[in-house]
């Protein structure tokens, strides 16, 4: 191993055998000097300012032993790190949808915050560095996770219903799938999701309500609306009642009420008016969002008059 001259901190690990005349002296920031020989010419001093521990009795699990011509009379050998590595996949073994689909299935059981380069390729048997072929970075990797859960999502149907109970379907639907996927609700708070399936639900969602009437820019202001509670919602529920029946309504009041509440405060009669399927509660918001789009699509039909 060569060390040029001038070169910054190495971080070495060291196992000595050398006498006591010899023996290092450790203080705060290590400096080892030795003289080195080599082809019997004697060569300058040498400093390695040490930045990890200095190993005595072998080397800690992961460690290789690499000898170096720089040593000393008492045979002293610096030892580099050198992680071992996973065996490697035969190349294109992975590809682009295994991966994510490995991404999910942690997300699913860890979280969010369990979903890193290292843990995924560690799921797959191969090195981080082998997923960077298919994706350039973290943050496209929660991109593609989120896309692939919202890719569960059936499409808003085109079969000609009226356009509340088509909309009323896919906010159920989407319920359904952040609780198979609470992760989703996660990056979706985190950042704005790109991917072909999560963009296709907002496109079919503004279509949906130009064709029921309203204009492009009240279309685009309604998808936001609904958009946002449902997400808001499910992340509500997510985090807190995922347990469903009692649970949730017991959750609700005890969130609410506390010792101090006054006894003529509406929230002591939550346990009799929050329903204790979340569900139920879910959709009673859903409902009176999109009463609002009924009032604002009746208000655009007067502004514009009868039709000719």
């Amino acid at each position: 191993m060569r060390i040029p001259a001038g070169s910054g901190p190495v971080p070495v690990a060291v196992t000595t055998v050398a006498p006591c005349s010899q023996r290092l002296e450790v203080m705060g920031s290590v400096l080892l000097r030795q003289w080195v020989s080599a082809s019997r010419t004697r060569i300058s001093v040498r400093t390695i300012r040490l930045r990890t521990p200095i190993h005595y009795a072998g080397t800690p699990r992961g460690v290789q032993e690499l000898r170096t011509p720089y040593r000393t009379g008492g045979d002293t050998v610096a030892t580099q790190r050198k992680v071992q590595k996973s065996a490697r996949l035969a190349r294109g073994a992975l590809d682009r949808e295994t991966v994510v689909a490995a991404a999910l299935e942690i997300a699913d059981r860890d979280g969010l915050s369990g979903v890193t380069m290292a843990r995924v390729a560690e799921a797959l048997g191969g090195s981080p560095m082998s997923l960077y072929r298919h994706l350039s970075d973290k943050q496209e990797l929660l991109d593609a996770v989120a896309d692939l859960a919202v890719s569960e999502v059936p499409a808003i149907a085109k079969d000609g219903r009226p356009w509340r109970v088509r909309l009323e379907e896919f906010a159920l639907e989407s319920r359904k799938c952040a609780l198979r996927h609470p992760a989703l609700i996660e990056i979706l708070l985190q950042t704005w999701v790109r991917g072909p399936h999560t963009e296709a639900v907002g496109l079919d969602m503004i279509v949906l309500l130009q064709e029921a009437g309203f204009e492009k820019e009240s279309a685009i202001r309604g998808f936001m609306a609904l958009r946002n509670h449902i997400i808001g919602a499910m992340a509500w529920e997510v985090s807190r009642f995922r347990g469903g029946s009692e649970a949730f309504a017991r959750g609700v009041s005890d969130n609410f009420v506390h010792a101090d509440t006054p006894a003529d405060s509406p929230f002591r009669d939550l346990l009799e008016v929050v329903p204790e399927d979340p569900e139920t509660q879910y959709l009673f918001g859903i409902q009176r969002l999109l009463d609002g789009f009924e009032t604002e699509l009746r208000r655009i039909r007067r502004r514009s008059g009868p039709k000719k």
